[in-house]
Parts: structure tokens; sequence; C-alpha cells
């Protein structure tokens, strides 16, 4: 209930803003240009002789995954961060902690609302896209596991902008900075193992690499997922801590403040 309250909120929040309107519209954008792009970019680069060629023996579909991970588990996460790093940091404008010294509402369950919406929203977000797309499919059950894990990256993206950003404007240029994290993905697929482990140090790498292993039917891919949440999740509780002390620290310089106007009256 708690959850379904804070997505209606949210939505209204959604509608008023213009940007965070065009990042809806970019979702259902990029879910039907890959439908359409991919299976032709594939026969036309085939056609024209590109791929597969002497030097590259594989055709754009053998990049398929890397291609769908980046662009809807990454690239998915990236808007929904930003949807709701947007909120936040409307929020700061609007003065919002503020008004939770005069509200039963305090910043850790604001931020944990915060943290549950984005995250579910995000969740529906990646499958929405990779049905639409419908190419490199795994069973429904793998591909909600694969989305539950890529959607924990969203509100690490929402925390960082709420946690280091000021203003929108700020908010769009880290988010442009964030978003080159996924080219290190990218780049991990072309580098062997172990050494491609050391891009674990980036946690939602791990769901990628999930993603990639549960399609070549390695079982390890359960491992993967799940070491890709735990760092995750503990990334989000680290980031959450550290946005509930800056607002307990600007709450309490409020209250100062207000003391020290009254007491002098």
């Amino acid at each position: 209930m708690l959850l379904i309250n804070s997505l209606k909120n949210q939505w209204k929040l959604i509608r008023r803003d213009i940007i965070l309107i065009a990042l809806v519209v970019f979702v259902v954008y990029l879910a039907i240009v890959l439908r359409f792009l991919l299976p032709w970019l594939n026969g036309y680069l085939a056609e024209q002789g590109f791929l597969p060629n002497q030097s590259l023996h594989n055709s754009l579909s053998h990049y398929y995954p890397l291609i769908l991970s980046f662009l809807v588990l990454y690239t998915g996460a990236i808007l929904g961060g930003a949807i709701f790093g947007f909120l936040i940091l409307t929020d700061k404008d609007d003065n919002t902690l503020k008004a939770m010294l005069v509200t039963p509402i305090s910043p850790k369950n604001y931020i944990n609302s915060r943290i549950m919406a984005c995250a579910g929203i995000t969740f529906f977000i990646i499958l929405f896209i990779f049905y639409v797309v419908n190419l490199k499919l795994l069973t429904f059950t793998s591909m909600v596991l694969i989305a539950l894990g890529g959607s924990l990256t969203a509100p690490i993206i929402m925390l960082f902008l709420a946690v280091l950003a000021d203003s929108k404007l700020q908010g769009m240029s880290f988010s442009k900075f964030l978003s080159f994290g996924g080219l290190l993905i990218i780049v991990s697929w072309f580098v062997k193992e172990p050494l491609q482990w050391l891009f674990g140090l980036i946690p939602p790498y791990w769901i990628s690499k999930a993603y990639w292993t549960a399609l070549d039917g390695s079982q390890v891919w359960y491992l993967y997922l799940v070491l890709g949440i735990i760092l995750q999740v503990g990334v989000i509780i680290l980031l959450s801590n550290q946005f509930i002390s800056i607002s307990y620290w600007v709450i309490r310089n409020i209250y100062l403040t207000w003391r020290i106007i009254f007491s002098s009256n």
C-alpha cells in the first residue's frame, strides 16, 4: 500500500514537469526503435559485408546481449534513476526538507519511499523494453530476476543525484557523466576472464554478466545475479544514509536558526 501511494504521488509530480515527461516518452521511444532497428541493421550489415567480414566472423546478432545489457539494463536504470533523482531535486527546490519539520514524515521515511518507488518503476521499465524489443529473452521467471537486479541500479543513480546535485541543471550534467559508466560494461564484454571480473567494481556489471551467462546456458548466472544485488543494496544503504545525514543536518540548522530568531525576540 505504501508503495502504491508513493507511485501515485510521484506520477502526479512527473505529469507537471516537462523534463520528466520527456524521460518517460524516451522509454517508449527507445523500446520501439530497438525493436525495429536491430533486426534491420543486422540484415543490412550482413548484406553490405560489414558484419560478418574477414576480420570479424560474427554478425551483429552475436552482440545483441551486449547491446541490450547496455541500452536496456543500464540505460533503463539511468532513466528510472534520473526521473526520481529529478523529483528529489524538485523537492529540494521547493524546500521539502523544511516542511518535514512540521510533518510526521522523517528524512528516512521520505528517502525509503523514493527508493521503493524508483526500483519498482525501473523494474517495469526494464521488462517493458525487453519484451517490446523481443530479442534474446530468457524464460519469464529469469527475465523477472534479471529485471529485479537491474532495477536496483536506478536508486543508486537517484541517490547519487540527490546527494551531490544542487539543482536539476547540475543533475542533468551528472546524469550524462553516469551514462559513461555503461561504457565500461561494454568494454568488459571484450575482456577475457578473470581480468573481466575487475569490472565487478562497478556493481551493475554483475547484472549484465548474469544476463550474458544465462543466455549461454550456464547456471552460474544465479551467483552473479545475487552478487550484483548484494553489492547494489550495499551502495544504496551507504548513499541513503548519507542523504539522511545531510537532511538531518539541514533540519538541525534550520531548527537552531529558528531558536536564535525567537530567543532574540
